[in-house]
């Protein structure tokens, strides 16, 4: 966030969830972690869009819990992993264009 200059476009920074998705045996899915995070959080309502960033099939499947704009990052010398994203882009700042058009 601080490198591409994206904090102040998060109104809350103090809030982390994490999921290791590498583990065998994960109690949580990262869907469960936004649904369970998304369902208790009471400023929700008070977000214009979500923006989903992730370089996972399983991080664009969270916008079938959270909605929003998907956008499938993959660094230059790797190709894109096969899924549905709204958007594929080899530079996060591309997720700028969004974000500060609103």
């Amino acid at each position: 966030m601080k490198t591409l200059q994206l904090e102040k476009f998060f109104p809350s920074l103090s809030v982390t969830l994490a999921v290791d998705g590498h583990s065998q045996n994960a109690r949580r899915s990262k869907n469960d972690v936004l649904a369970d995070y998304l369902s208790s959080d009471p400023s929700r309502d008070q977000y214009d869009e979500i923006v989903i960033i992730g370089d996972s099939p399983s991080d664009m499947q969270l916008q079938d819990v959270a909605g929003g704009v998907t956008y499938l990052y993959a660094h230059p010398k790797f190709t894109f992993r096969e899924c549905t994203a709204d958007f594929r882009i080899r530079d996060l700042r591309k997720v700028l264009e969004r974000v500060i058009r609103r």
